[in-house]
């Protein structure tokens, strides 16, 4: 440990006779985690200089590990993240970085950029598989680009992959087990009253089914059919040798139906009220509706079929209600055109036989026939009164002429209805359509996100192995941010690097490799990023315990904070971490020790499980305050301090300045000696060479 305070003497003073006893001892403990470990992070770009300026500055803080952030809003096309850095610049990163020995540890997406692997789009509200390949290739990019300069490394995506609800997540308990809250409504218990929204998503084009959406303080309203309850049914067995349950629905019968099949719903029997002779409604609030998708998957799914979630539970059923309409439309008109065929042929071959009769029917004969045919007509009417104009042109036509009018009337009619039993039978097909394709965003995009991430894995794999680099590239989320989206939560981040790399192995052994090398592979190339900042943004939603004061609860916090970092690494899922502090619980970037967060402690119990990756800075918040705390503050922070440095110092040997220019990023050869170091002009070397 270097300690800079009252009366330090710079390199290669002399002191002569001074006892240093009385100075202040420095602590000489280990430091938690050494200064060789502790590395910062570095934009590619800035509101001054470029990728090789900011670098520089890195360098000379006196960094040994660099992470670079990639921006992409560099010259030329903001949007082009990693190739807007061409060959030269490539090249010339890697040579700094092998000329100081510092080690670039591997690169961040900007998550501006590129923020979820799932293809899914904050500002559209959809997931498209065009967003998905266009950030996988992003990614590539990116693994290349890590390759070119670093020789191998990391390359971290922000993890934000679909929204999702805090209130009822799998990983937040239940009732006054709750651990964090949604902060729209408070610290709320019940699920009613947080009002949460509730969608789902159609898979075929990514975007959110409308008619799907639904909150939690809703009442789902559908007609009540009959039960084996309701026919005393209950324990007995119906035709097919069933023994019928007290929710199970029944046919007029008595035989079973299922409730959640689009082809027996006109089989169900609808309740009617004996007075009212109306139908019965049932009314069902959200705790309802997750009791009954309980009992749906618990005893109604078909084998092999996934659990529905409330939502699709409660979807369904307005699908249900919806196909039973359109169907029952459907079979009316199709009636009515059969009905209309029968009477339309009855017409063709009476128009045929009224062409032979009338040859033969005298002119009086055939008006007769007329009038008795607009009597008819007039009865057709209900009593209301055929137009004396058509009257008058009915009279002018002979009787088969008549008739065929009539049949071109059915003609028209038949066309109308057939138009109709068409237009419901697609309506139907479509219904059918979204029953089959439209899922929870958790079941559409989790999928993709792994896919996604086991492309790159595979590539990033690839890429190591024909460069035969010694420090291979790998790929894998950095936590995302506390909040509605899947992505942000521990759990989340060590289902993702799993799931990802389950898939990547799958991908593997389809190519020829065995299980364990697969295996291992999807392990050396799928690893996250954990940031502490990101982390402790949980401490907003982290819900308080009665009468628990301030400190107590952010004191439960931050050990909680240590279990899951403790945790992830133990999971193996883990490749870096980026330590950021925060005063709040808002999203921020001080340097450790500035905020009230122990990130410390979390990164000491990443190393007690065993962690062994780098270690980076990203608190570059206060850089505007004095320049290089993002790197002074770490060290002070995990036992390594500098100097006594005050905030907004400018001039002195407290600033920055003082620790850049005197030790790391030196303006002058570190050969270069003056005052009365230098040796006397009076002797020189014999080739007259300035001896400095």
């Amino acid at each position: 440990m270097v300690v800079f305070m009252n009366s330090y003497h710079n390199p290669l003073d002399r002191i002569e006779g001074e006892d240093i006893s009385v100075e202040p001892q420095p602590d000489i403990e280990a430091p938690i985690i050494p200064i060789s470990e502790l590395g910062t992070t570095a934009i590619d770009v800035g509101a001054q200089g470029n990728v090789l300026t900011n670098l520089d500055k890195s360098i000379r803080m006196g960094t040994k590990k660099i992470q670079l952030i990639i921006s992409g809003g560099g010259q030329g096309n903001p949007s082009m993240l990693a190739s807007s850095h061409g060959k030269d610049v490539r090249a010339e990163i890697g040579a700094k970085a092998k000329a100081t020995g510092v080690e670039i540890t591997g690169v961040e997406l900007s998550p501006q950029r590129v923020s979820s692997m799932s293809g899914y789009n904050q500002q559209q509200g959809s997931i498209t598989e065009e967003q998905r390949q266009n950030d996988i290739r992003q990614v590539k990019y990116a693994v290349k680009f890590a390759a070119d300069i670093a020789g191998g490394g990391g390359v971290d995506i922000w993890s934000q992959e679909f929204h999702r609800t805090i209130f009822d997540a799998k990983w937040n308990g239940k009732g006054n087990d709750k651990m964090f809250f949604d902060n729209s409504q408070g610290e709320l218990k019940e699920i009613e009253k947080a009002q949460l929204t509730k969608y789902l998503i159609d898979e075929r084009s990514g975007n959110v089914q409308r008619d799907s959406v639904v909150r939690t303080n809703d009442l789902l309203h559908v007609v009540r059919y009959k039960q084996a309850k309701d026919e005393g049914l209950a324990g007995k067995r119906d035709k097919s040798g069933r023994v019928l349950r007290e929710d199970d629905y029944v046919d007029i019968e008595g035989n079973y139906v299922d409730r959640f099949d689009p082809n027996q719903v006109g089989r169900l029997v609808p309740s009617i009220d004996p007075k009212t002779k109306e139908f019965n409604m049932d009314s069902f609030n959200w705790k309802e509706i997750e009791k009954e998708t309980e009992k749906y998957n618990t005893y109604y799914k078909k084998k092999g079929d996934r659990d529905l979630s409330p939502e699709e539970w409660a979807y369904r059923l307005k699908l249900l209600t919806n196909i039973a309409n359109v169907r029952g439309h459907s079979h009316y008109y199709y009636n009515n055109v059969d009905l209309q065929y029968q009477r339309l042929n009855e017409k063709v071959d009476e128009k045929k036989l009224m062409e032979r009769l009338e040859r033969n029917m005298t002119k009086e004969e055939r008006a007769r026939w007329v009038e008795d045919r607009i009597g008819q007509m007039q009865r057709n009417r209900y009593g209301e009164e055929v137009p004396e104009a058509e009257k008058d042109r009915l009279r002018k036509l002979l009787p088969s002429q008549i008739i065929d009018d009539a049949i071109k009337r059915e003609q028209i009619q038949i066309s109308g209805f057939q138009e109709l039993v068409t237009t419901y039978k697609q309506q139907e097909k479509e219904l059918m359509e979204q029953w089959i394709h439209v899922k929870t965003p958790e079941a559409y995009a989790k999928e993709k996100t792994f896919d996604s991430y086991a492309q790159a894995g595979v590539y990033a794999h690839q890429v190591t192995k024909e460069r035969q680099l010694e420090k291979p590239v790998y790929v894998g989320p950095e936590i995302g941010w506390a909040g509605q989206q899947y992505g942000g939560h521990p759990e989340e981040f060590k289902e993702t690097v799993k799931g990802s790399r389950e898939r990547m192995k799958q991908m593997l052994m389809e190519q020829g490799y065995s299980q364990s090398s697969a295996e291992q592979a999807a392990k050396t190339h799928i690893k996250g990023m954990l940031d502490t900042s990101h982390l402790t943004m949980w401490y907003k939603h982290f819900v308080r315990k009665p009468h628990e004061s301030d400190d107590a609860h952010l004191e439960r916090f931050n050990k909680w904070a240590q279990d899951q970092a403790r945790d992830l690494v133990k999971a193996g899922v883990v490749g870096g971490v980026q330590i950021v502090d925060s005063i709040t619980g808002e999203h921020a970037h001080l340097p450790p020790g500035q905020g009230i967060f122990k990130v410390t402690e979390i990164v000491k119990a990443m190393k007690e499980a065993g962690f062994n990756g780098p270690i980076v800075s990203e608190g570059h918040e206060e850089e505007g305050i004095t320049q290089g705390r993002i790197l002074t503050e770490t060290w002070r922070a995990f036992g390594s301090p500098i100097r006594s440095m005050s905030p907004g110092q400018r001039g002195g040997t407290g600033t920055w300045r003082g620790v850049q220019y005197g030790y790391f990023g030196m303006q002058m050869p570190h050969t270069y000696i003056v005052g009365a170091y230098a040796p006397s002009n009076d002797w020189q070397l014999w080739s007259e060479t300035p001896f400095e």
